[in-house]
């Protein structure tokens, strides 16, 4: 699961950098700021970042401000190689600055590996009544990271707000179609086909033929007697789910076709199973009568 988690967030700050960076570069995010200002708050990013780069987040927690350590010890942690301060925006009479950082880091993106990337950051940090300036969370409903705001989905997940051509063109840029990724997690069947009148079973495998794992969730038709079951949602790399529609029929009348809509994370894919009911032996439409010849 930390696999996931991690390209996913990382991924999810990559497509997000160009955004860091305002169009026609960086002149309209400088100010000068006193000289005192200037370089205390570059020495606090500066030790902030190499706390990082050693892994020693502890230690990083000490330019923290105290409003923030919460967000700050919940966030999820990315090793990079190394940062450069590339500008700083300074706000409100040099109390607050935006500091713009290129990180040099990495994230696995199943399908394709692990890729080195350079991408832009952005951190909030605010100066207190004596002069110290403190790593801090704007008051917004973007989650702010050591690696930069990033804003939730409708579910509140960060990851989630990738939209599938954003990552299409993400993905395509490296010589990979979307199409090929999708067809590596794929159901042996389209359609089950039960019982009406007595208890019946159906069953549909998903087969992950992906490079690392997949999240299943699933929609269903609700209907009386009829339950939609998948024995795992999180499905490793060359392994399979099984979808099992268990019938136990109120009644023996023909029953409805119905559907479940099984949905591929993180690929975007939806495989969509169709379940179907022959008709009970004593209710099956009769033929009707032949047509007469014409005259």
């Amino acid at each position: 699961m930390m696999v996931v988690t991690t390209w996913r967030f990382a991924l999810a700050a990559l497509l997000g950098a160009a955004s860091a960076f305002p169009q026609g570069g960086f002149g309209n995010l400088f100010t000068k700021a006193p000289p005192d200002v200037d370089n205390a708050l570059r020495e606090k990013v500066t030790y902030f970042y190499d706390m990082h780069v050693q892994g020693k987040y502890r230690q990083a927690d000490a330019v923290v401000h105290e409003d923030s350590k919460d967000v700050f010890f919940g966030a999820e942690k990315i090793k990079m190689r190394g940062f450069k301060i590339v500008s700083i925006n300074y706000e409100e009479g040099f109390q607050r600055a935006k500091v713009v950082a290129d990180i040099d880091t990495e994230f696995y993106f199943v399908g394709f590996g692990k890729m080195d990337v350079h991408r832009p950051v952005v951190s909030s940090w605010a100066r207190d009544d004596k002069g110290q300036w403190w790593w801090t969370v704007e008051k917004t409903s973007a989650r702010e990271t050591p690696f930069g705001r990033m804003n939730p989905g409708p579910d509140g997940d960060p990851a989630k707000k990738i939209d599938g051509e954003d990552l299409g063109k993400l993905i395509e840029a490296r010589g990979i179609k979307v199409a090929d990724l999708k067809s590596r997690v794929k159901a042996d069947k389209d359609s089950i086909e039960l019982l009406s009148h007595k208890p019946s079973n159906g069953e549909v495998n998903i087969l992950n033929d992906f490079d690392g794992p997949i999240e299943i969730s699933m929609q269903a038709d609700d209907f009386p007697g009829v339950v939609f079951a998948l024995d795992q949602t999180k499905v490793e790399a060359g392994q399979k789910a099984k979808l099992t529609v268990h019938c136990r029929p109120v009644g023996t009348a023909k029953k409805p076709d119905l559907r479940a809509l099984l949905i591929i994370e993180p690929l975007g894919k939806t495989i969509p199973i169709k379940v179907t009911f022959a008709y009970p032996p004593f209710d099956e439409p009769k033929p009707g009568p032949a047509p007469a010849p014409a005259k």
